[in-house]
């Protein structure tokens, strides 16, 4: 693997690179000059033709479905949304058909959001809260809900030292074992982070990790029924049952998650790399534009991404290469992946649709005043949580 200096060198490459303009760009193509605009129904770069089986659409719009309010956080499993409230007052379970399967309230008295960690397993939901920076004495949470019932289960508190009131990700590595990281805010040198392998059924502390860098803590995941721990100064395998980490990879990530599919680790920093889990070595690495923020969404062949200036990207999964880049109006905060169609909102709450084969803009939606947003789809719909929490029915044409 490249060595970890040349990866920082990178980001302040990246960082200069992120302050050009840039609006659509294929493979091999002349990247479009400063303040103009794509023309619609751009064709892909010459070696990469445009996806068989379906059309794609060239306009995009939303149906509402059903309104929610008191909600921030947003994701998906099993053919379900989950949803978790502003301070953590309430979670639900709701189907695509906006039709609410549960609901159930948590204690709001301490000053508490979602952390955006969740975590699915048997029969159980989990998801994390942090504490606001001037509640910093709290120590982050884990909560586990019954998956049929949205009965709460247990709760679970990491360390109460000022340096845990954050649980960044969450994992279900097996049935018997499901793992937390937690770490705080400020510099990376001042972080202790702490990995918590916790019994599903009954949130009792099995074991506990303190023996990792001081860095941030940014995805914990399962592969095998091993813990994984993707940090900023690289990748760390816990012993599912002692916790003890061993280094698996060597290199600088991100602050964005990292995402697993089929045993490959995608990890964002300013470039995109691919990282063979079972070898744990390098598959690929792509310096891309700006620095990618969203966890990558990976869809058979193609892997999609944003960064920080607002890029969105296509990559091939398996050679890493560029098939196509988009930008929006600032950093991207999510991508989802629907109905031939990659969606995507950034950091003022504004919500984008691009065609997945050749990255053309078919849809923006843009909030009179710029706010927090997050977005999750699932079979045809499209939840976006803005100012309100909205299920819509995605209509293409």
């Amino acid at each position: 693997m490249p060595d970890r200096v040349s990866r920082r060198d990178l980001l302040v490459t990246g960082a200069v690179a992120s302050l050009s303009a840039g609006c659509l760009r294929l493979s091999g193509e002349q990247e479009t000059p400063s303040g103009s605009t794509p023309a619609a129904g751009t064709p892909p770069a010459a070696g990469t033709p445009p996806e068989s089986g379906s059309t794609p659409p060239s306009q995009v719009s939303l149906s509402t479905i059903k309104q929610f309010n008191g909600f921030s956080e947003v994701f998906t499993h099993g053919g379900h949304y989950y949803l978790f409230g502003h301070a953590g007052e309430a979670v639900a379970r709701i189907t695509t058909a906006g039709e609410v399967v549960w609901r159930a309230s948590v204690d709001a008295s301490r000053n508490y959001y979602p952390s955006g960690a969740s975590a699915h397993g048997q029969q159980t939901v989990f998801f994390g809260q942090s504490a606001s920076d001037d509640a910093a004495t709290y120590a982050g949470k884990v909560l586990a809900f019954d998956d049929e019932s949205g009965q709460q289960r247990w709760e679970f508190d990491a360390a109460t030292d000022n340096k845990h009131y954050r649980v960044p990700s969450l994992a279900s590595v097996s049935s018997d074992l499901v793992v937390a990281g937690s770490n705080g805010s400020g510099s990376g040198d001042e972080q202790r982070p702490h990995v918590y392998g916790l019994d599903p059924a009954s949130g009792t502390e099995r074991w506990r990790t303190t023996d990792l860098p001081r860095t941030f803590i940014t995805t914990v995941f399962a592969y095998r029924g091993v813990p994984y721990v993707l940090t900023l100064d690289g990748l760390f395998r816990c012993d599912p049952a002692t916790g003890e980490p061993t280094e698996a990879g060597s290199f600088f990530s991100g602050f964005g998650m990292g995402a697993v599919v089929d045993g490959t680790l995608y990890a964002p920093a300013n470039e995109l790399m691919a990282l063979d889990l079972q070898s744990e070595t390098e598959l690929w690495e792509t310096e891309t534009t700006d620095s990618i923020k969203s966890r990558p969404a990976v869809d058979g062949d193609a892997v999609f991404a944003g960064g920080d200036a607002g890029y969105i990207y296509r990559l091939d999964a398996t050679s890493g290469e560029i098939v196509w880049e988009n930008r929006a109006a600032t950093e991207i905060n999510r991508v989802q992946m629907t109905a031939g169609l990659v969606w995507a909102i950034d950091e003022n709450a504004t919500i984008y649709a691009f065609q997945k084969d050749d990255g053309t803009e078919v849809y923006r939606d843009e909030l009179d005043e710029k706010g927090y947003g997050t977005v999750a789809a699932l079979d045809g719909t499209l939840f976006a949580i803005r100012d309100d929490a909205v299920l819509s029915t995605i209509v293409t044409e």
